[in-house]
């Protein structure tokens, strides 16, 4: 449906086999949480550009909260939608993205504060960038038993980054 609302539909429909041939090979992406961010970011540009504006506001924040990157789709709402509208979409995504860590903030300071500062701790892994940190393990936590302990959060896996991490951002 995306395909179809920015392409001519053969093209459209070219794109689309071609978006499916990446992802059967690709079990390693249905193993983690991205492709669950992934379909609440294109569910949110399909309704973007269908005009319904709470919805897409809606479906970004829930990427959000699975992964960082659909954030970066309310750019997307700032091109193709007016100024009001796109506010809207904007302040949906954000508000319910921090409610939702709002509440669990006030459920347990401990785990939430770790959950978050954890990620700007995580060890390159898998990546080019791991290659020259020196970092050759998949995984960028540690042991599952470590991870239930707040206090291992600020604690950096593996080798620290060679590249400073605001470049690679």
């Amino acid at each position: 449906l995306l395909a179809m609302r920015i392409f001519p539909e053969k093209n459209a429909e070219r794109r689309t086999w071609v978006y499916l041939a990446y992802l059967i090979p690709l079990f390693y992406g249905w193993t983690y949480f991205d492709p669950l961010a992934v379909l609440a970011m294109l569910l949110g540009l399909l309704w973007l550009l269908e005009k319904q504006d709470v919805k897409a506001g809606l479906a970004l924040a829930i990427g959000t909260l699975v992964k960082l990157f659909p954030a970066f789709a309310l750019v997307i709402a700032w091109k193709v939608r007016p100024v009001k509208r796109a506010f809207l979409v904007t302040a949906l995504a954000v508000g319910v993205t921090i409610a939702v860590y709002g509440i669990l903030y006030l459920a347990s300071q401990d785990q939430t504060l770790a959950s978050v500062l954890s990620q700007s701790k995580k060890g390159s892994w898998e990546t080019p960038w791991a290659l020259i940190d020196g970092n050759l393990l998949t995984g960028n936590f540690g042991a599952e038993i470590e991870r239930f302990d707040p206090t291992n959060a600020l604690k950096t896996i593996g080798n620290p980054p060679r590249v400073p991490p605001w470049l690679t951002f």
